[in-house]
């Protein structure tokens, strides 16, 4: 994941499915509402609800020199563990 000012670069953004294309989170299939949103994994860049997404991993800020943490969902969690 690769940052510039704090945030993704459209480079990063490229992969993330489309939030228009996915009504359910990936993972437990919940319907997306006004009140249960859509969270981008930063590692796979798949839709999941807060539930599924709700883990953070560090991740190197090139433009600030920083580690930052990001959303990413339970499975790339397990996978940085």
């Amino acid at each position: 994941v690769t940052f510039e000012g704090g945030h993704l670069t459209n480079a990063e953004k490229h992969f993330w499915i489309d939030d228009k294309k996915c009504k359910n989170c990936y993972e437990c299939d919940t319907a997306f509402t006004l009140f249960n949103r859509r969270h981008h994994c930063r590692k796979c860049g798949k839709v999941f609800c807060s539930k599924c997404a709700s883990n953070t991993i560090p991740s190197y800020n090139n433009s600030q020199n920083q580690v930052l943490q990001v959303r990413v969902c339970n499975y790339c969690y397990c996978l940085y563990l």
